[in-house]
């Protein structure tokens, strides 16, 4: 701002260059925490002070009387918390109402079998719809699934007709060494669907099979080389690619084959290199 245009402003309210009523944010914060906020009723009798009207006047002037005021400005004074804010009655009281009620619907055994009872009351439900109301003529309907049986169940087989009968569908296995099958499981779960473990045991050197069905899911089927893992990539007689990395630091393996049906994972231990376990999945097939 030019020094021409402070001074018309000086001009015209000359008030500004009065010390007592100009200070700067800082000075003004200090003095209004040191001397303390005046409330309404303060400010109003200095202002009938510095207007020159008696109790009287000054009653007829604002309209109502000094009790009256007194009460208002009591009413809209606000709230202090030390140093930092100023809140109006208002806010305080409504918060406090809300953690009253939050306190007493959350922690009291009366309050959340009540807010249980109003739930009860407000929503229905009726054969996979949710019903709930909003106003006396209008009600708001959301479809919901519900779950009637969370399945979990599991079976055990000992050969692997018996397991592809009961599925219905071909299984990766390893052909012709059905002697060195350990253990045949079919998990079922309502949200993951059906997983099928096969265990092979070839002397010191165990071999799992994992066959996860995607209608319920799917599975990348890749997986990040840390440190000193081997990225592994095998194309087997069979036709089937595998996947993986060969851990140098334990000699195991984990690949997988993913396929749009199904997600296969293998574990192997024991394994020296590649050819190794090449040679380990090179009978890997599919049931007919």
């Amino acid at each position: 701002m030019r020094w021409g245009k402070i001074k018309r402003k000086l001009q015209q309210k000359p008030y500004l260059l009065d010390p007592y009523r100009v200070r700067s944010r800082r000075d003004a914060r200090k003095m209004l925490y040191e001397q303390g906020l005046p409330c309404a009723a303060e400010v109003l009798e200095a202002a009938r002070i510095r207007a020159g009207k008696s109790p009287k006047e000054w009653e007829s002037l604002i309209g109502m009387s000094r009790e009256k005021l007194a009460r208002k400005c009591r009413a809209a004074m606000p709230v202090r918390f030390g140093h930092v804010a100023l809140v109006s009655r208002r806010a305080v009281l409504g918060l406090g109402v809300i953690l009253l009620l939050g306190f007493f619907f959350g922690f009291t055994y009366p309050g959340r079998a009540l807010a249980k009872a109003v739930y009860n009351a407000v929503s229905d439900l009726i054969e996979s719809m949710l019903y709930v109301s909003s106003d006396a003529d209008n009600s708001v309907i959301h479809t919901v699934p519900v779950v009637t049986e969370n399945v979990n169940e599991e079976y055990t087989f000992n050969t692997l007709e018996e397991l592809v009968d009961f599925v219905g569908y071909p299984v990766y296995h390893l052909a012709g060494r059905e002697d060195a099958l350990t253990s045949i499981l079919l998990r079922r779960k309502t949200y993951s669907g059906e997983r099928i473990y096969l265990n092979y045991q070839f002397g010191d050197r165990r071999v799992g099979i994992y066959q996860a069905n995607l209608e319920f899911g799917s599975s990348n089927g890749y997986y990040i080389a840390v440190g000193d893992d081997e990225v592994c990539h095998i194309e087997l007689p069979s036709g089937i690619v595998v996947d993986g990395l060969r851990s140098r630091k334990d000699n195991s393996f984990m690949g997988t084959t993913n396929t749009g049906a199904y997600a296969i994972t293998y574990t192997i231990n024991n394994c020296e290199n590649i050819d190794d376990i090449a040679s380990t999945l090179n009978c890997l097939a599919l049931t007919e």
